[in-house]
Protein backbone atom coordinates (compact mmCIF):
# COMPACT_ATOMS: atom_id res chain seq x y z
CA UNK A 1 0.00 0.00 0.00
CA UNK A 2 1.45 3.32 -1.05
CA UNK A 3 1.58 6.34 1.20
CA UNK A 4 -1.23 8.00 -0.77
CA UNK A 5 -3.43 4.91 -0.48
CA UNK A 6 -2.67 4.64 3.22
CA UNK A 7 -3.60 8.32 3.77
CA UNK A 8 -6.77 7.88 1.73
CA UNK A 9 -7.70 4.74 3.65
CA UNK A 10 -6.99 6.48 6.97
CA UNK A 11 -9.10 9.46 5.93
CA UNK A 12 -12.02 7.19 5.04
CA UNK A 13 -11.75 5.32 8.35
CA UNK A 14 -11.50 8.62 10.29
CA UNK A 15 -14.51 10.00 8.42
CA UNK A 16 -16.48 6.85 9.20
CA UNK A 17 -15.59 6.99 12.88
CA UNK A 18 -16.45 10.69 12.98
CA UNK A 19 -19.82 10.00 11.37
CA UNK A 20 -20.56 7.24 13.90
CA UNK A 21 -19.55 9.50 16.79
CA UNK A 22 -21.69 12.33 15.41
CA UNK A 23 -24.66 9.99 15.07
CA UNK A 24 -24.17 8.67 18.59
CA UNK A 25 -23.92 12.22 19.95
CA UNK A 26 -27.07 13.21 18.08
CA UNK A 27 -28.88 10.16 19.45
CA UNK A 28 -27.81 10.87 23.04
CA UNK A 29 -28.71 14.55 22.68
CA UNK A 30 -32.13 13.72 21.21
CA UNK A 31 -32.78 11.17 23.95
CA UNK A 32 -31.77 13.67 26.63
CA UNK A 33 -33.96 16.36 25.09
CA UNK A 34 -36.94 14.00 24.94
CA UNK A 35 -36.36 13.03 28.57
CA UNK A 36 -36.17 16.69 29.61
CA UNK A 37 -39.33 17.46 27.63
CA UNK A 38 -41.18 14.52 29.23
CA UNK A 39 -40.04 15.67 32.67
CA UNK A 40 -41.19 19.22 31.96
CA UNK A 41 -44.57 18.00 30.72
CA UNK A 42 -44.91 15.81 33.81
CA UNK A 43 -44.13 18.79 36.03
CA UNK A 44 -46.75 20.91 34.26
CA UNK A 45 -49.33 18.14 34.75
CA UNK A 46 -48.37 17.89 38.43
CA UNK A 47 -48.89 21.61 38.90
CA UNK A 48 -52.23 21.55 37.07
CA UNK A 49 -53.41 18.51 39.04
CA UNK A 50 -52.75 20.31 42.34
CA UNK A 51 -54.58 23.38 41.06
CA UNK A 52 -57.57 21.18 40.18
CA UNK A 53 -57.65 19.78 43.72
CA UNK A 54 -57.47 23.27 45.22
CA UNK A 55 -60.21 24.58 42.94
CA UNK A 56 -62.45 21.60 43.63
CA UNK A 57 -62.22 22.21 47.35
CA UNK A 58 -62.75 25.96 46.94
CA UNK A 59 -65.81 25.33 44.78
CA UNK A 60 -67.38 23.11 47.42
CA UNK A 61 -66.46 25.21 50.46
CA UNK A 62 -67.63 28.55 49.03
CA UNK A 63 -70.16 30.15 51.34
CA UNK A 64 -69.78 27.46 54.03
CA UNK A 65 -69.38 28.17 57.71
CA UNK A 66 -66.09 27.29 59.37
CA UNK A 67 -67.38 24.28 61.31
CA UNK A 68 -70.37 23.36 59.17
CA UNK A 69 -70.89 21.19 56.10
CA UNK A 70 -70.63 22.70 52.63
CA UNK A 71 -73.60 24.75 51.48
CA UNK A 72 -76.16 22.50 49.78
CA UNK A 73 -75.72 24.22 46.46
CA UNK A 74 -76.16 22.14 43.29
CA UNK A 75 -73.75 24.25 41.24
CA UNK A 76 -71.01 24.11 43.85
CA UNK A 77 -71.24 20.34 44.06
CA UNK A 78 -71.26 19.97 40.28
CA UNK A 79 -68.24 22.25 39.89
CA UNK A 80 -66.28 20.42 42.57
CA UNK A 81 -67.14 17.01 41.09
CA UNK A 82 -66.11 18.09 37.59
CA UNK A 83 -62.80 19.43 38.89
CA UNK A 84 -62.13 16.20 40.78
CA UNK A 85 -62.91 14.19 37.64
CA UNK A 86 -60.56 16.43 35.67
CA UNK A 87 -57.93 15.92 38.37
CA UNK A 88 -58.11 12.15 37.89
CA UNK A 89 -57.52 12.59 34.14
CA UNK A 90 -54.58 14.93 34.67
CA UNK A 91 -53.13 12.63 37.33
CA UNK A 92 -52.71 9.93 34.68
CA UNK A 93 -50.46 12.27 32.68
CA UNK A 94 -47.95 12.70 35.52
CA UNK A 95 -45.17 10.34 34.46
CA UNK A 96 -42.16 11.19 36.64
CA UNK A 97 -41.77 8.97 39.72
CA UNK A 98 -40.78 11.97 41.81
CA UNK A 99 -43.77 13.96 40.58
CA UNK A 100 -46.10 11.02 41.28
CA UNK A 101 -44.80 10.86 44.84
CA UNK A 102 -45.41 14.58 45.35
CA UNK A 103 -48.89 14.27 43.87
CA UNK A 104 -49.74 11.37 46.19
CA UNK A 105 -48.87 13.58 49.16
CA UNK A 106 -50.95 16.44 47.78
CA UNK A 107 -53.88 14.10 47.15
CA UNK A 108 -53.78 12.82 50.73
CA UNK A 109 -53.74 16.37 52.05
CA UNK A 110 -56.78 17.40 50.00
CA UNK A 111 -58.59 14.11 50.66
CA UNK A 112 -58.34 14.86 54.37
CA UNK A 113 -59.64 18.42 53.85
CA UNK A 114 -62.63 17.04 51.93
CA UNK A 115 -63.19 14.42 54.62
CA UNK A 116 -63.29 17.05 57.37
CA UNK A 117 -65.62 19.21 55.29
CA UNK A 118 -68.05 16.34 54.69
CA UNK A 119 -67.87 14.79 58.16
CA UNK A 120 -70.88 16.77 59.47
CA UNK A 121 -73.00 14.97 56.84
CA UNK A 122 -72.32 11.45 58.14
CA UNK A 123 -75.06 9.36 59.68
CA UNK A 124 -78.48 10.82 60.34
CA UNK A 125 -77.04 14.34 60.24
CA UNK A 126 -77.02 14.21 56.45
CA UNK A 127 -80.70 13.29 56.16
CA UNK A 128 -82.50 15.81 54.00
CA UNK A 129 -79.29 17.62 53.02
CA UNK A 130 -78.95 16.39 49.43
CA UNK A 131 -82.45 16.93 48.20
CA UNK A 132 -85.32 19.12 49.20
CA UNK A 133 -88.48 17.10 49.61
CA UNK A 134 -90.26 19.49 47.33
CA UNK A 135 -92.30 19.68 44.17
CA UNK A 136 -90.87 18.68 40.79
CA UNK A 137 -90.50 22.34 39.80
CA UNK A 138 -87.71 22.63 42.40
CA UNK A 139 -86.00 19.35 41.53
CA UNK A 140 -83.11 21.19 39.89
CA UNK A 141 -82.16 22.51 43.32
CA UNK A 142 -81.25 19.02 44.52
CA UNK A 143 -77.60 18.00 44.68
CA UNK A 144 -76.91 16.08 41.47
CA UNK A 145 -76.44 12.45 42.67
CA UNK A 146 -73.29 11.66 40.66
CA UNK A 147 -71.58 14.80 41.91
CA UNK A 148 -72.21 13.56 45.46
CA UNK A 149 -70.81 10.13 44.51
CA UNK A 150 -67.63 11.64 42.99
CA UNK A 151 -66.94 13.93 45.94
CA UNK A 152 -67.66 11.39 48.68
CA UNK A 153 -65.61 8.75 46.86
CA UNK A 154 -62.63 11.08 46.72
CA UNK A 155 -62.97 11.92 50.43
CA UNK A 156 -62.66 8.25 51.47
CA UNK A 157 -59.40 6.31 51.74
CA UNK A 158 -59.12 4.22 48.52
CA UNK A 159 -59.91 0.55 49.14
CA UNK A 160 -57.04 -0.64 46.95
CA UNK A 161 -54.45 1.56 48.67
CA UNK A 162 -52.39 0.18 51.53
CA UNK A 163 -52.44 2.21 54.71
CA UNK A 164 -48.81 3.01 55.64
CA UNK A 165 -49.77 2.79 59.30
CA UNK A 166 -50.91 -0.77 58.69
CA UNK A 167 -47.27 -1.89 58.61
CA UNK A 168 -46.79 -0.92 62.27
CA UNK A 169 -47.04 -4.06 64.36
CA UNK A 170 -48.00 -4.63 67.94
CA UNK A 171 -45.19 -5.47 70.30
CA UNK A 172 -42.64 -3.58 68.17
CA UNK A 173 -42.51 -0.17 69.87
CA UNK A 174 -39.19 0.35 71.66
CA UNK A 175 -39.99 0.98 75.35
CA UNK A 176 -36.92 3.22 75.55
CA UNK A 177 -37.89 5.34 72.53
CA UNK A 178 -37.33 9.08 73.01
CA UNK A 179 -40.92 10.02 72.24
CA UNK A 180 -42.02 7.93 75.26
CA UNK A 181 -39.67 9.59 77.74
CA UNK A 182 -41.77 11.48 80.25
CA UNK A 183 -44.94 10.63 78.33
CA UNK A 184 -46.58 8.38 80.92
CA UNK A 185 -50.07 8.52 79.45
CA UNK A 186 -48.98 7.49 75.97
CA UNK A 187 -46.71 4.76 77.35
CA UNK A 188 -49.60 3.26 79.32
CA UNK A 189 -51.94 3.55 76.37
CA UNK A 190 -49.54 1.77 73.99
CA UNK A 191 -48.71 -0.83 76.61
CA UNK A 192 -52.40 -1.52 77.29
CA UNK A 193 -52.93 -2.10 73.54
CA UNK A 194 -49.93 -4.40 73.17
CA UNK A 195 -47.67 -2.10 71.15
CA UNK A 196 -44.85 -2.19 73.73
CA UNK A 197 -43.22 -5.61 74.19
CA UNK A 198 -44.29 -7.45 77.34
CA UNK A 199 -40.80 -7.02 78.79
CA UNK A 200 -40.96 -3.22 78.41
CA UNK A 201 -41.22 -0.90 81.37
CA UNK A 202 -44.54 0.74 82.12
Amino acid sequence: MTTTEFITFGTVIFAGISAICAAATAFVTTFAMKGARRDQESKQMLEQAVISLERAYDALVTGSEAEGPPVADRTSWLSAARLLTQYQSIKGLVTSKAHKLVLEEQEEYWRHRFYLLLRPLTGARGAGYYGKRASSEQAEEHIEPMSAVVIHTFAKWPEDKADPLGTLQRGKVDPDAKFLQGNIGLRRYLDDHGYIPATGQK
